[in-house]
């Protein structure tokens, strides 16, 4: 596979509409890629362009990219609201909001947050077994 197979990017309009669309396009790239137990990716990619969507609406067009590189799946979500960083919190028992960045850092090895040029890009690094095999990336914000 080459290395632009290896790689599935998407820019996308603010509109909570647009979320099941990205989940959905990157479920065929895991697919093609071989990817067989998708969830956590899913679950990751979906929290982190809902949180751009809700949050930075008025940051203009939203860019994710999704990239296979040395048994992970690299998952970065760009914005243009640089002021408004994610930060995990405690939801309550009952509360229906609040736990999504929770659900980021249990399902990934890794996440974080950059700002840069006025943009915002939250990443994550999901490990992906028998995936070994793809083609090394310096780093999963880089845009």
């Amino acid at each position: 596979m080459s290395p632009h197979e290896m790689c599935l990017r998407l820019a996308l309009s603010p509109y909570p509409q647009r979320v099941p669309e990205v989940r959905d396009k990157v479920r065929a790239r895991l697919t093609a890629w071989g990817i067989a137990d998708q969830h956590d990716v899913l679950s990751v990619v979906g929290e982190l362009a809902a949180n751009a969507v809700e949050h930075a609406r008025d940051g203009g067009p939203i860019r994710v990219r999704v990239t296979l590189v040395e048994g992970a799946v690299q998952i970065a979500v760009e914005d243009g609201c640089p002021q408004l960083r994610p930060t995990p919190r405690e939801a309550g028992e009952d509360a229906e909001r609040g736990r999504g960045l929770a659900l980021v850092a249990a399902l990934s090895r890794s996440w974080g947050c950059q700002s840069w040029g006025g943009r915002k890009t939250v990443w994550a690094s999901i490990s992906v077994p028998g995936r070994a095999d793809a083609v090394p990336q310096a780093s999963p914000a880089a845009a």
